[in-house]
């Protein structure tokens, strides 16, 4: 393993000083998650290049496992914390050239590339859509994407070579789970039979409500479209309906786990830690029956949320799956 990090885009992090080896996250909505490691400096180091907002790369040889900035450097300690390259979308406004606000996937990326915002992200698929509505408040691009990747049942993120994806939910497992390590409490507690929507058709406020008569007892959850701008109801129930659709069969889950290689294979074939992550990634779990509905099976399939890999404890990484419902007071109020 040859774990290595890069900081301002060109320069090996050693050659500031020495560190630690990194701890990051991957995420399912995004990409790159959370990033930390620790200098071995005093308090009167302050190198320009841990400046916030300078990038940041975790890669493996040439490989690239998580990129993002630096949002923080704790001189006192000497800790380094960054976090994912997609959260710059939420400050770059969806525009087009002339500054006029756009519902356009690449026309908003294409000046979110430029300057002034010159965002480091690549469009290698070339994908592209319109959200749904008209005028409307200004978009942020996050918001823009949020929408688009909603209104098509996907996920959007940053790749850590820069790439921007939007993503099916992933329907095959990529790794297989060993029963000794299976730690996912299920929970019904999140899901949701019926969505109530509100929504914006020309200057009026209006409602519609969607739901999946199938299971009981209903529970409803609202969703508020009008930052849309202005839609018809077929297209409101049209968004609505894809937010349900991603709700059906989806457990929800408790918690997440702490996993070595040999719990998590690959046709019997230990993973290899740093590899595994949670964009687009779906985990079978041996010996934990699936039951929510008539056929049982004697695993389930789980897509992953996120997962965390410390380089300074190689044989372990973190999972978390998709639907891990809050079991805090601070979790369940934010």
């Amino acid at each position: 393993m040859s774990i290595w990090i890069r900081v301002g885009g060109v320069v090996p992090a050693d050659e500031v000083a020495p560190h630690s080896l990194p701890t990051w996250e991957t995420l399912a909505d995004g990409g790159s998650g959370e990033c930390g490691f620790l200098y071995g400096t005093d308090a009167r180091h302050s190198h320009r290049l841990l400046r916030p907002g300078t990038l940041l790369e975790v890669l493996d040889g040439c490989c690239p496992l998580w990129f993002g900035r630096i949002v923080d450097y704790d001189r006192t300690g000497g800790k380094v914390t960054g976090r994912g390259i997609h959260v710059d979308a939420t400050g770059i406004p969806a525009v087009d050239g002339s500054g006029a606000t756009t519902r356009v996937l690449s026309t908003a990326l294409a000046t979110a590339q430029a300057a002034p915002w010159l965002w480091p992200v690549h469009n290698p698929y070339q994908f592209d859509g319109t959200a749904t509505g008209e005028g409307g408040e200004p978009l942020m691009v996050a918001a823009l994407f949020d929408q688009l990747a909603e209104q098509a049942g996907k996920r959007w993120g940053i790749h850590p070579d820069r790439g921007l994806y939007v993503l099916q939910e992933a329907t095959t497992p990529t790794w297989a789970i060993a029963p000794d390590g299976l730690a996912f409490g299920a929970t019904d507690s999140e899901r949701v039979t019926h969505l109530v929507g509100r929504y914006l058709e020309g200057e009026t406020y209006k409602t519609v409500v969607v739901g999946d008569g199938e299971r009981q007892p209903a529970t409803a959850r609202t969703e508020d479209l009008s930052d849309r701008g202005s839609m018809t109801q077929v297209e409101a129930t049209a968004v609505l309906q894809t937010m349900l659709d991603a709700e059906k069969g989806r457990t929800g889950w408790t918690g997440g786990v702490t996993l070595s290689a040999d719990q998590v294979t690959r046709n019997g074939v230990p993973a290899y830690l740093p590899g595994v992550h949670a964009r687009g990634t779906m985990v079978r779990v041996t010996g934990m029956a699936q039951g929510h509905g008539v056929v049982q099976s004697l695993w389930d399939q789980v897509p992953l949320a996120k997962t965390r890999y410390d380089a300074e404890r190689p044989d372990e990484i973190y999972v978390e799956p998709i639907g891990t419902a809050p079991r805090t007071l601070a979790a369940v109020g934010s």
